[in-house]
C-alpha cells in the first residue's frame, strides 16, 4: 500500500491530467469556430466514434498488431 503523501500526489496529477483537455478537444473548437455549429458537431461525432473504434481495436487485440 503506498504511502498516504504519495498517493495524494498521485490523485492530483491523474486530476491536472483528466481536467486538461487534449487535442480533440482543440480540433472540435477550432472547426465550430471556424464553420459554425453543424461542423462542430460533426467534429465532434467524428473524433468519438474514432475514439470508439481505437477502444473497440484494443478490446479485440488489433491494437497489439
Amino acid at each position: 500500500m503506498p504511502e498516504f503523501p504519495n498517493f495524494l500526489l498521485f490523485l492530483a496529477a491523474a486530476l491536472l491530467i483528466a481536467v486538461t483537455p487534449g487535442p480533440g478537444i482543440f480540433y472540435v473548437a477550432a472547426r465550430t469556430l471556424a464553420g459554425g455549429r453543424a461542423e462542430g458537431l460533426a467534429s465532434s461525432f467524428g473524433t468519438g466514434v474514432g475514439g470508439l473504434v481505437h477502444v473497440v481495436a484494443g478490446a479485440v487485440g488489433i491494437s497489439a498488431l
